[in-house]
């Protein structure tokens, strides 16, 4: 019998054992006393799991609410390996069970999926549960979250993405950055691919050095889009990618301010200068990016396997579906904003390790990463640069030193410089001398140099 045959006579095991506990005039007895009217609806036979839809009209969420472990799996007719998942879907609920030992495929090499010509333009994620295969329109996604735990498939991802922006977008090749804080472990195999501009970064140097010319690049790409009025590039700038693995080892509680301050910058101001953030990481929980606002720019995210529900949500931005319920080896979600919100369970398609040693080997276009000036941090592409006068700095530190009630700005001065900082601390300067300005106020203090404030 074949595999299709096999996982169709189980899905319908699965059906046929759920509808007869169902046929009750009473309803389900849930966890809590609670009890639901609900019809099984459509089964997907998927790659890893089998998924049955449960229309419980309004009542899925506290449907959903009532299902713990035990309660799932039993209404399941065959003993599960791991924990089966539940989440809403509009009016339905559906519950996800892992194969049978032996139905299971979790090995979909990116070469065996039916997809047109590989351009550039769209990145092929892997195979959804019903079969059809995923993809991700690559430069209309801002930047790209990959998260999961060691052997959760997340380097499977990153690998096979970075094969994929190798090939020509309309003309242009695109730009590869590759950055693996594991040293080597995930991205190391792909040194030397084609459109890579520096060697792999492997340390905090290097790290700072590549992350540094890419926000150079991008000032060079903000001038050009002031040279032609403001509005757009034009096409003669290729889109970069930055393949950073793992990036916490820089990131966590801001162990290396300078990353921290360059990821950002790469976050909130990329997209318009085509430079793109597809980041890596085991545990992507707030705190490993140093700075709170960079996660808010990521517009999608793969999410494999993690640790806990509070994981899953850090990837998923909500409750449900629960990466934490996924199973290893490529089982994961994808969510993207592409322009609707859209959440698929995938197997991930891979590129075998002899394939991806013949990719790479190469040359890339830098022999050596240069040193970044982080007197550069200074300079905000994205709008016209201030000049304050001494006066007005003068008057904002002297207001920090006098007003108790500024903890955060003092500490903001207390802390290593960077762009966004230095470009808070001299708006709220301004700010303060205009306020003075406004009352007519003088504090009267005279500076080192002899300058009446």
């Amino acid at each position: 019998m074949s595999l299709e045959a096999k996982r169709k006579q189980a899905g319908q095991r699965f059906y046929d054992h759920l509808t007869g506990i169902l046929a009750t005039d009473q309803g389900v007895d849930f966890h809590g006393g609670n009890r639901y009217r609900i019809k099984a609806g459509k089964i997907t036979l998927g790659l890893r799991v089998c998924a049955m839809r449960l229309d419980c009209g309004f009542d899925n969420e506290r449907l959903l609410s009532s299902i713990n472990a035990k309660i799932a799996s039993h209404l399941i007719p065959w003993e599960c390996k791991y924990t089966p998942s539940s989440y809403p879907d509009g009016r339905y609920a559906v519950i996800e069970a892992v194969w049978p030992e032996g139905l299971e495929r979790d090995d979909i090499p990116l070469s065996s999926l039916d997809i047109p010509a590989l351009s550039g333009e769209r990145l092929v994620v892997g195979k959804a549960q019903a079969g059809e295969t995923i993809t991700l329109p690559s430069h209309h996604i801002e930047h790209l979250l990959v998260a999961g735990q060691t052997g959760s498939g997340k380097s499977w991802a990153l690998r096979s993405l970075t094969t994929q922006l190798m090939h020509p977008c309309k003309g242009l090749n695109n730009r590869l950055v590759l950055i693996d804080g594991k040293g080597g472990e995930g991205l190391g195999i792909l040194g030397g691919v084609r459109g890579q501009v520096g060697p792999l970064a492997l340390d905090a140097r290097n790290t700072v050095a590549a992350l540094g010319w890419c926000v150079n690049e991008m000032e060079k790409r903000y001038d050009a889009i002031r040279q032609n009025g403001g509005f757009s590039l034009n096409g003669d700038f290729p889109h970069v990618f930055v393949v950073f693995d793992e990036f916490q080892r820089y990131t966590r509680d801001g162990n290396n301010p300078l990353v921290v301050e360059l990821m950002n910058r790469l976050a909130t101001q990329g997209r318009a200068a085509h430079m793109h953030l597809i980041a890596g990481t085991q545990k992507p929980l707030v705190g490993v990016w140093g700075d709170s606002t960079t996660p808010d720019q990521f517009s999608a995210a793969i999410g494999g396997r993690v640790k806990d529900w509070h994981a899953s949500k850090a990837i998923m931005g909500d409750t449900t579906p629960r990466c934490d319920m996924l199973l290893p080896k490529g089982d994961m979600y994808v969510k993207a904003v592409v322009p609707d919100l859209v959440v698929e369970r995938v197997q991930v398609a891979y590129v075998p390790e002899t394939e991806l040693a013949q990719m790479g080997g190469g040359q890339p276009d830098l022999d050596v990463w240069p040193e970044y000036d982080t007197e550069n941090l200074s300079r905000d592409p994205g709008r016209p640069q201030k000049q304050p006068t001494a006066e007005e700095i003068a008057v904002g530190l002297i207001a920090v030193a006098q007003d108790n009630k500024r903890h955060w700005y003092r500490k903001q001065l207390e802390s290593p410089p960077g762009a966004e900082r230095t470009d808070r601390i001299i708006e709220q300067c301004v700010d303060i001398m205009a306020a003075l300005r406004s009352r007519g106020a003088s504090l009267g203090v005279t500076t080192r140099k002899g300058m009446s404030v």
